[in-house]
């Protein structure tokens, strides 16, 4: 399948950067809401309404886009540490959540604040890793709006460690753009790659990372469908450039309304497990 037909020019950060592709599509919304969260961070959707909660000091924005992959409206700026809900624009077909860097300006990605020392510098802390500086660390999070039985809805997280905002989002979005299998640039790391589907009578769930799980359970009201530990409902295959996915099929009438099929994984060097939940 060409990605390129289906994912949207992502969001345009203020510094005039824009991520190339993105999770956009034309699909219409069996599910009442979808939610993604890893370490503090959150996105979510719920009876017509966006939620972005963000951790630390990271900044971030939130866009709206259409079936066309274009922005509806202006980003919405959010700060580390606080919550943003806003009412979904009529038309919006994906949402795109960008985030990272550091410092206090409003204006973009500042990542002054926790840069690599310089060249001149870089000799007193050889040997000492532990006084290196880390890159500032950027995350993409999108979600497509819309579910069609016969399309595919996506739910992506990666982050990338880079003292680049352009360069890290540029390396999120080649991997957005080319699915799995796509190469992966050192200091990216896909955090969820989650693609559902109809297939049939069953709701198809595949999860791909770049690395091993070493946990994947999903979840309907507390009842266990699949767990790659066990091996039941949780066929492994693999990828080009290192991809691993699991497959899952869940039957759609234990999918009722007001019941959530909620996932639970974390990949192999993952400080912390990602969540995803789909509402019925």
């Amino acid at each position: 399948m060409n990605r390129k037909h289906l994912l949207s020019a992502g969001l345009c950060l203020v510094s005039l950067w824009c991520v190339l592709s993105a999770c956009t599509s034309t699909r219409h919304l069996l599910a009442n809401g979808w939610c993604l969260s890893l370490r503090g961070s959150s996105f979510c959707v719920d009876n017509g309404k966006a939620m972005v909660t963000l951790a630390g000091p990271s900044r971030g924005e939130l866009a709206f886009k259409n079936a066309e992959g274009e922005q509806i409206g202006e980003a919405t700026h959010i700060e580390g540490g606080s919550t943003v809900e806003i009412d979904i624009p009529e038309g919006t077909q994906a949402y795109d959540v960008t985030f990272g860097g550091g410092g206090n300006s409003s204006t973009g990605y500042d990542s002054s604040t926790s840069a690599l020392p310089s060249a001149e510098a870089a000799s007193s802390v050889v040997g000492a890793p532990a006084l290196r500086q880390i890159p500032p660390e950027y995350s993409l999070m999108c979600l497509t709006a819309d579910f069609d039985p016969t399309e595919t809805s996506y739910a992506y997280l990666l982050h990338a460690l880079s003292d680049d905002s352009a360069e890290a989002f540029a390396q999120m979005g080649a991997i957005l753009d080319e699915g799995v299998g796509a190469s992966v640039q050192p200091g990216v790391s896909v955090d969820a790659f989650v693609e559902v589907t109809i297939a049939g009578n069953n709701v198809k769930l595949v999860s791909s990372l770049v690395h091993e799980f070493t946990s994947y359970t999903a979840t309907i009201n507390g009842f266990v469908v699949a767990e790659l530990g066990s091996g039941f409902n949780a066929a492994v295959s693999h990828g080009p450039n290192g991809w691993i996915s699991v497959t899952s099929y869940m039957p759609l009438d234990l999918i009722q309304p007001n019941q959530t099929l909620y996932l639970h994984q974390q990949a192999m060097g993952a400080p912390e497990p990602v969540y995803m939940a789909i509402q019925g």
